[in-house]
């Protein structure tokens, strides 16, 4: 898709269009404290107000009030004036640069004329977050509440206290939420200090000024993109982080239509030029040059946002293709029936898709993020019931069970393991009736109802085994427990029937080296396993205790297409060690036929995450880059090519995820963060 010169040059001019009435009403308030008169003075904030206020007017919110070096009856009086003014906005902004301070887990925003003598003064001198996110729950779409006040706090070494219960922690404490749509951005996580940087700005507000208001954009990418521009800016010191959670849909602070795009002038011409470049140019691989060397910033998101337009103009294309090719010749009778491919140019972005038959996925649309939750815990493992109504998430060290809402993650019922030992969840997985969970965790697995969190029983560990996974089978009526002892590198499955309520032993299959991943044919016939240190998949028979094949690949695997298929995702053909050993995703029929490949970097550190119900689509993990590719399952494509690239720029390990269907999928990152995704 070209774009003609003169937009992009009115893109690079700022040129302005009046925004839609659909647009909604759209208020902020912004409070800039430096000139403190306790404490030595803060020179960043009253310069970050007036230029975040700038940036609001610029792009045409209805109203924008600005309070400088406000003491605390102006502050007092401004938030109740605002409260009025937001009462019927669609959209509230309140942005505050200067001092905050947590006391025993309570946020202060703290004007000009605070002493804050002793720990009681607090409550008398200072106005509390809590206050502010109340006076803004009128308002109907989003509400967003912007700290730039994570500093290394004065008043915190120089406060008497008065009440030994109290603490006054460095940073600010994790904000509690009173009403949904809400998003509190802090310019550090909870409990670290950000930097005042070095410019006009401080890092976190520069960042702001550079993304927040870009047309279209929504909030959590925007906010997103500030996130990575402050790590880069400053070297990875300081981590921006963002808590609460939103609905479905795209939600911008400016809508598509208004074309107001801010381009500091700091921003030079070769790399304006090459922008120009990389926008006009019908090529993929040019816009991912531009963002490889120019990764954060305004121009780069616009660029970002260029290619996903492009990306789903190939896959229309592709689709369209597959739709009006002929159907191929049947598979030989000797081979398992496998999905039919079509070929497509040498250099398209998407060499094959299905041609829709029952085995192939049908064309798929964009997938876009729907909702983020904020989670506490360190979310290591979830998993989702069978009709796609609840998602479990447990946690690393926090002993809790969390149950949310799959479509939109609104949380439910959570609940605490008892005599939790500060272990890691292993795994969490719902019985077949969907009226229990099984929690594996040290070897054993607990089992706790659904409706009241209340243990029910358990299956007491196995000497020798001190971590491990689950697994039902596709009727329900098994349970696969893959024990392991990572010390010792060895293996047991324990296979145990669901009767009547009971659950009883089977029988066991011991292995060396460690199982890291395991499936089953729907027939409950075949293992399907990767191993290591050996680094073996294989297609194993229980019966015969014995693999039916096997071959080198450092990988993860899962089965596909009602069991007919495989999808592995790993290092291939070689041992693990071996430095030239190709790294890859790929597809290939139960007996190892018709196989498809992509290749992927050399770097990369791939997953299986998860596989839709109808066995369709992969979700492939590429390394703690944050990043899920969708990949086709489809043996005899002519190749394979990611269909969408979900990325949540937390730049952290996607450490759970779960297809919700076929057209959705959570995940959980190790930035504290769930997300759904949809098409």
């Amino acid at each position: 898709m070209r774009l003609p010169s003169l937009f992009v040059g009115a893109l690079l001019a700022m040129v302005a269009f009046a925004l839609p009435a659909a647009a909604g009403r759209r208020v902020a308030l912004v409070i800039g404290n430096g000139a403190y008169q306790s404490v030595a003075a803060l020179p960043n904030p009253p310069r970050d107000a007036q230029a975040m206020a700038e940036m609001f007017r610029a792009a045409q919110f209805d109203d924008v009030r600005v309070e400088i070096n406000s003491g605390l009856v102006s502050m007092r009086r401004a938030l109740r004036a605002f409260a009025d003014t937001a009462e019927e906005a669609d959209i509230a902004v309140v942005f505050y640069a200067g001092h905050g301070i947590e006391i025993s887990g309570h946020n202060y925003l703290v004007p000009v004329d605070a002493a804050l003598a002793t720990d009681i003064d607090v409550q008398d001198e200072a106005i509390e977050l809590d206050r502010v996110l109340q006076m803004l729950e009128p308002v109907k779409s989003l509400k967003l509440v912007i700290l730039d006040a994570c500093r290394d706090n004065p008043f915190a070494s120089r406060m008497k206290m008065m009440r030994t219960t109290r603490a006054v922690a460095r940073g600010l404490a994790v904000p509690e939420m009173h009403a949904s749509n809400t998003l509190v951005a802090y310019s550090a996580p909870a409990g670290a200090i950000a930097l005042d940087g070095e410019g006009a700005n401080s890092p976190f507000t520069t960042a702001l000024l550079n993304t927040l208001t870009i047309p279209g954009l929504d909030i959590r990418l925007a906010l997103g993109e500030v996130h990575d521009e402050v790590q880069t800016a400053t070297k990875h010191k300081q981590e921006p982080f963002i808590y609460g959670a939103l609905g479905g849909g795209n939600l911008p602070l400016v809508p598509e239509a208004a074309k107001a795009v801010t381009v500091p002038a700091a921003v030079a011409t070769v790399q304006r030029s090459e922008f120009t470049a990389a926008m006009e140019a019908e090529n993929i691989a040019a816009i991912d040059a531009y963002l490889a060397k120019y990764p954060t910033g305004p121009l780069a998101v616009i660029v970002r946002r260029e290619r996903e337009r492009q990306v789903a103009d190939v896959m229309a294309q592709a689709a369209a293709a597959v739709a009006a090719a002929p159907p191929g010749p049947p598979p030989p009778a000797t081979a398992p029936a496998a999905a039919a491919g079509a070929a497509f140019p040498a250099g398209s972005p998407v060499a094959a898709l299905g041609t829709g038959s029952a085995a192939a996925p049908a064309p798929v649309g964009a997938w876009k993020l729907k909702a983020t939750a904020f989670v506490g815990g360190g979310p290591v493992t979830g998993s989702v019931t069978r009709d796609f109504s609840t998602f479990a998430l447990g946690g690393n060290r926090d002993g809790m069970v969390r149950l949310f809402d799959a479509a939109s993650l609104k949380p439910g019922l959570q609940f605490h393991l008892n005599a939790y030992r500060n272990d890691t969840l292993d795994d969490i997985a719902f019985f077949p009736d969907q009226r229990q969970v099984a929690v594996q965790r040290y070897g054993e697995i607990e089992i706790f109802d659904l409706k009241s969190g209340r243990k029910l029983s358990e299956l007491a560990k196995m000497r020798g085994f001190d971590h491990g996974y689950m697994k039902f089978s596709s009727d329900g009526r098994k349970l696969y427990w893959i024990r392991l002892n990572l010390a010792a590198q060895r293996s047991l499955v324990s296979v145990f029937a669901l009767q009547f309520g009971t659950i009883h032993l089977e029988e066991n299959y011991a292995f060396a080296g460690r199982i890291d991943s395991f499936d089953v044919t729907p027939d409950d016939a075949m293992f399907l396993l990767t191993t290591y240190p050996a680094s073996q998949l294989m297609l194993y028979d229980p019966r015969k205790k014995a693999a039916v094949w096997s071959e080198t690949c450092a990988c993860s695997a899962r089965l596909g297409v009602n069991g007919t298929a495989i999808v592995y995702a790993g290092r291939v053909e070689k041992p693990t060690n071996a430095p030239d050993a190709p790294v890859q995703v790929g597809v290939m029929a139960l007996d190892r036929s018709q196989r498809a490949t992509f290749a992927a970097g050399a770097n990369d550190e791939l997953a299986v995450l998860d596989v839709t119900p109808d066995g369709a689509l992969a979700a492939i993990r590429f390394g703690s880059s944050g990043q899920v590719s969708i990949f086709p399952i489809i043996p005899g494509a002519a190749d394979l090519q990611p269909l969408s690239v979900l990325n949540d720029h937390s730049r952290q390990n996607i450490t759970a995820a779960a297809f919700v269907g076929s057209d959705g999928l959570v995940t959980a990152s190790g930035d504290n963060n769930m997300r759904m995704w949809g098409r």
